[in-house]
């Protein structure tokens, strides 16, 4: 429905126009001839199809002639849906060349250009302006005739021309209307009036040439009057509607970007002037491809922002810096993937509330605009939801048109997008497709989405406010770098300090579980006092523990005799031995010698002897066992005697040895109680010298944790000087070269350094026990009931002091819940610092200047990060802001900024869409309950650009239908009407 309501409904876009084409039979110096046997027309329509694709609008030009253009047009409509059709241009535009009386260089007259709308009929443009146009020659003599602007004049001048000056009188018609042609001139003044026709109003452009047979040409000074054309030229100027020109020096000179500011030139024209270029074409290989002066292409293509209708022509008369471009590809190209092409809704709801149309988004500035509750906001919303789910879903969606449903649970309102079957689609200009449902999940889309009274609440919220102020500051590299080195360093030094305060409580726990062993063993006993006097009882003891002589004597003896028995013990043992020795070998004989007879007599039994001697043999045998028998038996006894005998002997000794050995024990008694008491001593001698040496040890290892802690709390108090300095050094830095931001010379920018209280309190001072009279804390200056008083100039003191206390004397301290002094520790040592900005103009601080002031200063800046490259979305910037201060601030600043980055605003303010020279405005409707004033659905939207325009009263197909853009702005932004008249006082767009 987008393209049936506007074939152009991404609104103005760069295209290439060439409004200055000659055509095969042009009235002079036509070059044209034809290609491969086609006549030449038939080889200029092919040129015309076989065109780059962005050409889109081509000026058919000829002298005092339309003819040309008509052809042209028959053309088109003979071939209408046929393959030798034109289609491929949008518009045919006649462009009249002219000479007029006024001389300019080298004998030439002066160049100038009529362009008219397409919707001024030709038979109009000829029976209303061309024929009555007339040259009047003077023969001299008072004799003078009178031709008309049309061939038969041209003819009938030429032939009476050669007649009289050269008595040529059979002269073909091809000659005369040469001839004619180049003597016919007309009164600049003459065309004006003739212009004045209602039927022409607003639909011609005039315009000159800035060369030798142009403006240049008659800025030729007069010799003898200095300066004598100047006020012609700027007079003929200052009536231009443009200037036929491709070099830079007249583009910037008439737009008043050059040595000349728009404020002189408008003084100087009364109006800024749009160059634009067109190839003269009077060839073939000419045609939309400009030549230079040695017939070679140079590019220099003229590029226009706008609609390829005449109207859309009309814009570069009020934008002839933005709207025009003359070179090989406009300058203001944005990669394609940081851009949106178009989005759409996808409503599955079978409610009818959106239209599944796509909606197209230009690739610059984009206005979105409405009523109240129209869907303004909304469509904002769903975009900026799409590409940035998470953040955008993090918004308190306050405004009513983001609640348009209702929860059926809980009957509270709920955002469109929660809506069962409704989801969202963004095509990018590379073609990548983000949908909402897929909620943020392509992560290589990005966008910056200023939510309305975003800016408004900007000055609150200190975190977004400094974000803002440092990708300002980040723009400038050397700023970025210093910054970037900043944070390297802080996060270097808060990384060491954590690393240190690791080490540090670490070593406080070793030293707490130290001294506790400590404790324990320097407890109740005195080491050195033990010590002295185990040495003096040992001393005594060994004193004490000597032998009187006489027992000496005793001794001596006693210990003779008892040698002289165990000396006898020993030799009774062994002869005791011996006797038992022989008496197990004499029985271990016997029964050897007794085995061998009886194996014998078993041998006899064989067969070798006869019956009767073996029974003789064998009671020999048995006689002769029986007698050793009873020799063994009797030697046994008599050895078992002697053993009793030696035995007995043996035990008396052994008694005499015991009664020696207790005799010598009585005497040894005094020496072995003496000895014992000596080993006691000596083994607590042992015990106490341990003891010492450990507690010894013990100290050495307390010193060297104190000494580790000592070093550590130093450390880190050096840690938190040093971060202290890091922020100090990036103020000064920031102060010394950054004084002013933005692109306002007197808006100043204030840094600091600050201290954050309000979280040091809450994560520090607050886990404390403090009484009323915060007695615990008397020895630190700063503390309070009510928390910490920051003072820059005693800080380090008060923090290490503090720390000083935690690590040595935490026992003073008593703290909330679970909270302990190694958890205090890491608390202080956090990074409290930050740096506060603030911005100052004509020494107001930002937070004092009025909402309007502030906005509009914040906004700029969001918009002056020119390295964002990715769309942005702001929602009624405008917002406490008047008409004058978007008029005066805002809106130039805007128009500068969409050349670098696509942007999307909803507003109210008409400057902000006419004056801004939007490329494209949406229009925003809402069907209201019981009244149905759209088409189909409960939203709808129409696109295009300032210059499309039309009003065709009700219509059935919906009230955003039946006017152009042009005309919603009028109708909805209050003060629309106002901002197109401030555009441009002298044209309007269809009268």
């Amino acid at each position: 429905m987008n393209e049936v309501y506007n074939p152009f409904p991404r609104g103005t876009e760069w295209i290439r126009w060439d409004l200055h084409v000659h055509t095969p039979g042009t009235l002079k110096n036509d070059q044209f001839k034809g290609i491969d046997g086609k006549d030449k027309l038939t080889s200029f329509y092919d040129k015309i199809r076989s065109l780059p694709p962005k050409i889109k609008v081509i000026g058919i030009t000829d002298y005092f002639s339309i003819k040309k253009y008509k052809e042209i047009k028959k053309y088109q409509e003979d071939n209408k849906g046929k393959e030798a059709n034109l289609d491929n241009i949008v518009l045919f535009l006649p462009n009249i060349e002219f000479r007029a009386e006024i001389k300019a260089n080298d004998g030439k007259k002066l160049n100038f250009h009529i362009i008219f709308s397409n919707e001024v009929s030709s038979d109009d443009i000829e029976k209303y302006f061309l024929h009555k146009l007339s040259y009047t020659f003077n023969y001299g003599n008072n004799l003078t005739e009178t031709y008309n602007c049309d061939e038969e004049g041209f003819k009938n001048l030429g032939r009476n021309y050669l007649a009289r000056h050269q008595d040529k009188n059979d002269v073909s018609d091809s000659e005369a209307l040469e001839t004619g042609m180049n003597q016919f001139h007309v009164n600049f003044d003459e065309v004006k009036k003739h212009l004045t026709d209602i039927k022409f109003e607003g639909k011609y452009l005039i315009g000159f040439p800035s060369g030798h047979d142009g403006l240049s040409g008659v800025l030729e000074k007069d010799k003898k009057i200095p300066n004598g054309f100047d006020h012609l030229r700027h007079s003929l100027a200052s009536q231009a509607d443009f200037i036929f020109s491709s070099h830079k020096g007249d583009r910037d000179y008439y737009s008043g970007m050059g040595r000349f500011s728009q404020e002189d030139v408008e003084k100087r024209y009364g109006k800024l002037i749009p160059c634009i270029h067109g190839s003269d074409a009077h060839s073939l290989e000419q045609v939309c491809e400009p030549h230079d002066t040695n017939n070679k292409p140079n590019f220099r293509y003229c590029w226009i922002k706008a609609n390829p209708t005449f109207d859309g022509l009309k814009q570069i008369l009020h934008e002839p810096a933005h709207r025009v471009f003359i070179g090989e590809l406009p300058l203001e190209q944005k990669a394609q993937s940081n851009v949106i092409k178009r989005i759409k809704f996808i409503d599955n709801s079978g409610n009818g509330i959106f239209s599944d149309e796509w909606i197209y988004i230009n690739g610059n500035l984009n206005a979105i605009i409405g009523g109240k509750s129209t869907g303004k906001s909304l469509l904002l919303y769903f975009i900026a939801k799409t590409i940035e789910y998470e953040l955008v879903s993090k918004i308190q969606k306050g405004d009513s048109n983001y609640f348009q449903g209702q929860d059926a649970k809980t009957k509270k309102p709920k955002p469109w997008e929660d809506i069962e079957n409704i989801d969202f689609e963004v095509e990018w200009g590379d073609g990548q497709i983000s949908k909402l449902s897929n909620k943020g999940q392509n992560k290589q889309k990005s966008l910056t989405y200023l939510p309305q009274l975003y800016i408004h609440n900007l000055i609150k919220d200190e975190k977004e406010f400094k974000e803002l102020i440092l990708a300002v500051l980040k723009e400038d590299e050397p700023f970025r770098q210093k910054f970037d080195e900043f944070e390297k360093n802080k996060d270097n030094t808060l990384k060491n300090m954590e690393s240190n305060i690791s080490n540090l409580i670490d070593s406080i726990k070793k030293l707490d579980a130290h001294l506790v062993q400590h404790k324990k063993l320097v407890e109740n006993e005195n080491p050195d006092f033990e010590l002295n006097t185990l040495e003096n009882e040992k001393q005594d003891v060994i004193n004490r523990q000597e032998l009187s002589e006489d027992e000496k004597v005793q001794l001596q003896e006693l210990e003779k005799q008892k040698k002289g028995v165990i000396n006898g013990i020993s030799n009774q043992s062994k002869l005791c031995t011996s006797f038992v020795n022989m008496r197990n070998l004499i029985n271990a004989e016997e029964g050897i010698l007794l085995q061998k007879i009886t194996d014998e007599q078993m041998r006899n039994k064989s067969g070798l002897w006869e019956a009767e001697h073996i029974a003789k043999f064998e009671g020999e045998i048995e006689n002769l066992k029986t007698k050793i028998a009873n020799n063994w038996k009797e030697l046994s006894m008599d050895l078992e005697n002697k053993i009793m005998h030696e035995q007995k002997l043996l035990e008396e000794k052994n008694t005499t040895l015991n009664l020696l050995n207790d005799r010598i024990s009585t005497i040894q008694n005094k020496v072995r109680e003496s000895s014992d008491r000596l080993k006691k001593i000596e083994e607590k001698i042992l015990y106490y010298n341990n003891k010492k040496k450990a507690i010894e040890s013990s100290e050495v290892t307390k010193q060297i944790l104190t000494g580790k802690i000592a070093s550590l709390i130093e450390l880190t108090n050096s840690y938190h000087k040093g971060l202290i300095n890091l922020y100090d050094d990036l103020e000064t830095f920031i102060g010394q070269k950054y004084s002013t931001i933005g692109e306002s010379p007197n808006l100043i920018l204030k840094t600091s350094r600050i201290f954050k209280n309000s979280e040091f309190k809450e994560k520090f001072i607050e886990k404390f026990k403090l009484n009323v009279k915060t007695a615990n804390f008397e020895w630190i200056e700063g503390i309070s009931a009510d928390g910490y008083e920051y003072d820059s100039t005693k800080h380090v003191d008060f923090y290490q002091k503090f720390l000083d206390e935690l690590c040595l004397n935490a026992n003073r301290f008593t703290f909330k819940g679970a909270f302990d002094s190694y958890q205090a520790i890491r608390a202080l040592a956090e990074n409290y610092f930050d740096l506060q900005f603030d911005l100052q103009q004509d020494k107001d601080n930002l937070k004092d200047m009025s909402p309007g002031k502030r906005g509009t200063i914040l906004l700029k800046l969001y918009l002056s990060l020119n390295k964002a490259t990715n769309p942005i979305l702001i929602d009624q910037p405008e917002d406490n802001l008047d008409n004058r201060t978007v008029f005066t601030e805002l809106k130039d600043f805007i128009k500068e900024k969409k050349k670098s980055r696509q942007i999307i605003l909803v507003t109210h303010n008409a400057n902000l869409v006419v004056l801004t020279d939007a490329e494209n405005t949406i229009v925003a409707n809402q069907d209201g309950q019981g009244n149905k004033e759209n088409e189909k659905h409960r939203f709808e939207y129409v696109t295009g650009g300032l210059e499309h325009s039309f009003s065709v009263g009700n219509n059935k197909k919906g009230i955003l239908y039946t006017k152009g853009i042009k005309e919603h702005i009028c109708e909805i932004l209050e003060g629309g009407t106002d901002a197109f008249k401030k555009r441009g006082q002298k044209y309007s767009f269809s009268k």
